[in-house]
Protein backbone atom coordinates (compact mmCIF):
# COMPACT_ATOMS: atom_id res chain seq x y z
CA UNK A 1 0.00 0.00 0.00
CA UNK A 2 2.81 2.17 0.67
CA UNK A 3 4.59 1.58 -2.73
CA UNK A 4 1.50 2.41 -4.19
CA UNK A 5 0.95 5.66 -2.12
CA UNK A 6 4.65 6.55 -3.54
CA UNK A 7 4.20 5.78 -6.88
CA UNK A 8 1.14 7.77 -6.91
CA UNK A 9 3.11 10.86 -5.15
CA UNK A 10 5.90 10.90 -7.36
CA UNK A 11 3.87 10.87 -10.24
CA UNK A 12 1.37 13.53 -9.22
CA UNK A 13 4.95 15.65 -8.56
CA UNK A 14 6.48 14.56 -12.04
CA UNK A 15 2.71 15.23 -13.28
CA UNK A 16 3.29 18.66 -11.58
CA UNK A 17 6.87 20.00 -12.36
CA UNK A 18 5.50 19.32 -15.97
CA UNK A 19 2.94 21.98 -16.34
CA UNK A 20 4.65 24.45 -14.30
CA UNK A 21 7.25 23.85 -16.67
CA UNK A 22 4.99 24.09 -19.42
CA UNK A 23 3.10 27.43 -18.61
CA UNK A 24 6.72 28.98 -17.48
CA UNK A 25 7.99 27.93 -21.29
CA UNK A 26 4.41 29.57 -22.27
CA UNK A 27 4.82 32.91 -20.98
CA UNK A 28 8.41 33.29 -21.73
CA UNK A 29 7.35 32.04 -25.08
CA UNK A 30 4.49 34.89 -25.23
CA UNK A 31 6.45 37.74 -23.64
CA UNK A 32 9.01 37.30 -26.09
CA UNK A 33 5.96 37.27 -29.07
CA UNK A 34 4.88 40.50 -27.23
CA UNK A 35 7.92 42.07 -26.75
CA UNK A 36 8.57 41.10 -30.85
CA UNK A 37 5.57 42.28 -31.73
CA UNK A 38 5.57 45.89 -30.23
CA UNK A 39 9.11 46.68 -31.81
CA UNK A 40 9.48 49.10 -34.49
CA UNK A 41 11.93 47.84 -37.55
CA UNK A 42 13.43 50.10 -40.02
CA UNK A 43 14.81 47.53 -42.12
CA UNK A 44 13.91 49.02 -45.30
CA UNK A 45 14.59 45.35 -47.27
CA UNK A 46 11.44 44.26 -45.17
CA UNK A 47 8.88 47.04 -46.96
CA UNK A 48 8.22 44.85 -49.97
CA UNK A 49 7.19 41.55 -47.31
CA UNK A 50 5.14 44.29 -45.12
CA UNK A 51 3.49 46.10 -48.24
CA UNK A 52 2.63 42.43 -49.49
CA UNK A 53 1.08 41.48 -46.66
CA UNK A 54 -1.30 44.26 -46.67
CA UNK A 55 -5.21 43.20 -48.33
CA UNK A 56 -5.54 44.54 -51.85
CA UNK A 57 -8.45 46.85 -50.43
CA UNK A 58 -7.45 47.84 -47.51
CA UNK A 59 -7.23 51.71 -47.72
CA UNK A 60 -4.63 52.28 -44.88
CA UNK A 61 -1.76 51.45 -47.38
CA UNK A 62 -3.71 51.29 -50.99
CA UNK A 63 -1.63 54.54 -51.63
CA UNK A 64 1.91 52.97 -50.93
CA UNK A 65 4.25 52.42 -53.63
CA UNK A 66 4.27 48.62 -54.28
CA UNK A 67 8.12 48.83 -54.29
CA UNK A 68 10.75 51.13 -53.53
CA UNK A 69 11.62 52.57 -56.88
CA UNK A 70 15.37 52.24 -57.75
CA UNK A 71 16.29 55.38 -58.26
CA UNK A 72 14.69 56.72 -54.49
CA UNK A 73 17.35 58.49 -52.74
CA UNK A 74 17.52 58.31 -48.91
CA UNK A 75 15.08 55.77 -47.92
CA UNK A 76 13.73 55.31 -44.44
CA UNK A 77 11.41 52.94 -43.37
CA UNK A 78 9.37 52.73 -39.96
CA UNK A 79 7.08 49.88 -38.93
CA UNK A 80 5.35 48.99 -35.71
CA UNK A 81 3.28 45.99 -36.40
CA UNK A 82 0.85 46.35 -34.22
CA UNK A 83 -0.44 44.06 -31.31
CA UNK A 84 -3.39 43.66 -28.93
CA UNK A 85 -4.49 47.29 -27.99
CA UNK A 86 -0.62 48.34 -29.84
CA UNK A 87 -1.36 50.56 -32.98
CA UNK A 88 -0.11 49.46 -36.28
CA UNK A 89 2.61 52.47 -37.83
CA UNK A 90 4.00 51.97 -41.40
CA UNK A 91 5.88 55.44 -42.43
CA UNK A 92 8.38 55.21 -46.02
CA UNK A 93 10.32 58.31 -46.49
CA UNK A 94 12.38 58.77 -49.61
CA UNK A 95 13.72 61.77 -52.08
CA UNK A 96 12.40 61.50 -55.64
CA UNK A 97 12.90 63.60 -59.17
CA UNK A 98 11.27 67.05 -58.31
CA UNK A 99 9.34 66.22 -61.71
CA UNK A 100 7.69 63.09 -59.55
CA UNK A 101 7.10 65.09 -56.28
CA UNK A 102 5.13 67.60 -58.65
CA UNK A 103 3.28 64.82 -59.96
CA UNK A 104 2.84 63.30 -56.33
CA UNK A 105 1.56 66.51 -54.95
CA UNK A 106 -1.06 66.94 -57.91
CA UNK A 107 -2.19 63.53 -57.50
CA UNK A 108 -3.21 63.58 -54.01
CA UNK A 109 -3.73 67.28 -53.15
CA UNK A 110 -7.32 66.51 -54.52
CA UNK A 111 -8.08 63.63 -52.37
CA UNK A 112 -7.27 65.11 -49.57
CA UNK A 113 -10.01 64.96 -46.51
CA UNK A 114 -8.10 67.50 -44.56
CA UNK A 115 -4.40 69.55 -45.83
CA UNK A 116 -2.09 71.33 -44.51
CA UNK A 117 0.25 72.96 -46.39
CA UNK A 118 3.28 75.82 -45.94
CA UNK A 119 1.64 79.11 -46.00
CA UNK A 120 -1.73 77.83 -47.50
CA UNK A 121 -4.67 79.81 -47.33
CA UNK A 122 -7.05 77.07 -47.33
CA UNK A 123 -5.54 74.78 -44.83
CA UNK A 124 -8.09 72.59 -42.94
CA UNK A 125 -8.48 73.56 -38.64
CA UNK A 126 -5.63 72.42 -37.04
CA UNK A 127 -7.81 71.97 -33.89
CA UNK A 128 -11.80 71.56 -33.56
CA UNK A 129 -14.39 70.79 -31.10
CA UNK A 130 -16.09 67.16 -31.26
CA UNK A 131 -20.20 67.17 -30.86
CA UNK A 132 -19.28 65.51 -27.58
CA UNK A 133 -16.99 68.48 -26.65
CA UNK A 134 -13.90 66.30 -27.12
CA UNK A 135 -11.02 68.73 -27.94
CA UNK A 136 -9.28 66.96 -31.22
CA UNK A 137 -5.72 67.83 -31.97
CA UNK A 138 -4.61 67.39 -35.76
CA UNK A 139 -1.10 66.18 -35.54
CA UNK A 140 0.57 63.52 -37.46
CA UNK A 141 3.90 61.80 -36.16
CA UNK A 142 7.41 61.77 -38.33
CA UNK A 143 8.26 58.50 -37.18
CA UNK A 144 11.29 59.28 -40.42
CA UNK A 145 12.39 62.25 -39.61
CA UNK A 146 15.47 62.81 -37.27
CA UNK A 147 14.64 62.46 -33.55
CA UNK A 148 16.59 60.11 -30.87
CA UNK A 149 15.47 57.14 -28.81
CA UNK A 150 13.49 57.67 -25.71
CA UNK A 151 12.69 61.64 -27.06
CA UNK A 152 9.00 61.70 -28.17
CA UNK A 153 7.78 61.42 -31.80
CA UNK A 154 8.31 64.91 -33.73
CA UNK A 155 5.39 65.93 -35.66
CA UNK A 156 5.96 66.82 -39.74
CA UNK A 157 7.95 69.95 -39.87
CA UNK A 158 5.87 73.35 -41.33
CA UNK A 159 7.96 72.92 -44.64
CA UNK A 160 5.91 69.97 -45.46
CA UNK A 161 2.59 69.53 -47.23
CA UNK A 162 0.43 67.12 -45.29
CA UNK A 163 -2.44 65.34 -47.10
CA UNK A 164 -4.59 63.67 -44.79
CA UNK A 165 -6.78 61.50 -47.06
CA UNK A 166 -8.39 59.98 -43.96
CA UNK A 167 -8.50 60.68 -40.12
CA UNK A 168 -11.19 59.12 -38.26
CA UNK A 169 -10.97 61.20 -34.89
CA UNK A 170 -12.66 63.87 -37.14
CA UNK A 171 -16.01 64.06 -38.19
CA UNK A 172 -18.24 62.38 -39.36
CA UNK A 173 -16.58 59.17 -37.12
CA UNK A 174 -15.05 61.04 -34.24
CA UNK A 175 -13.89 58.13 -33.26
CA UNK A 176 -11.35 59.04 -29.88
CA UNK A 177 -10.36 55.24 -28.77
CA UNK A 178 -9.32 53.74 -32.38
CA UNK A 179 -8.79 56.32 -35.29
CA UNK A 180 -7.06 55.69 -38.20
CA UNK A 181 -5.13 58.05 -39.96
CA UNK A 182 -3.47 57.77 -43.47
CA UNK A 183 -1.75 60.35 -46.46
CA UNK A 184 1.36 61.59 -47.68
CA UNK A 185 3.48 64.91 -46.93
CA UNK A 186 5.72 65.98 -49.68
CA UNK A 187 8.64 68.42 -49.11
CA UNK A 188 9.31 70.56 -52.72
CA UNK A 189 12.22 71.68 -51.63
CA UNK A 190 13.84 68.64 -50.07
CA UNK A 191 12.26 66.79 -53.31
CA UNK A 192 10.17 64.51 -50.73
CA UNK A 193 7.70 62.23 -50.08
CA UNK A 194 6.49 60.64 -46.94
CA UNK A 195 3.24 58.17 -47.19
CA UNK A 196 2.30 57.27 -43.78
CA UNK A 197 -0.73 55.39 -41.84
CA UNK A 198 -1.50 54.79 -38.57
CA UNK A 199 -3.84 52.87 -37.44
CA UNK A 200 -4.96 52.55 -33.45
Amino acid sequence: MKQVFKAILITALCLSGVVILSGGAFIVYFGYQIDQASQPTTDISRYPEIRGSSEPDNPLMAHFPRAILSYAKNVKFYHVPGFLQGGRIVQLRMQLPAEEIAALDAEFQPKAKRQYIPNGTNNSPKTENSPDGRWITYEYPFYTGEFSAGDPVPTFPEDYAIYVLEDTQGPPEYDWNHPESYGVAINEATSEVVYWMDDW
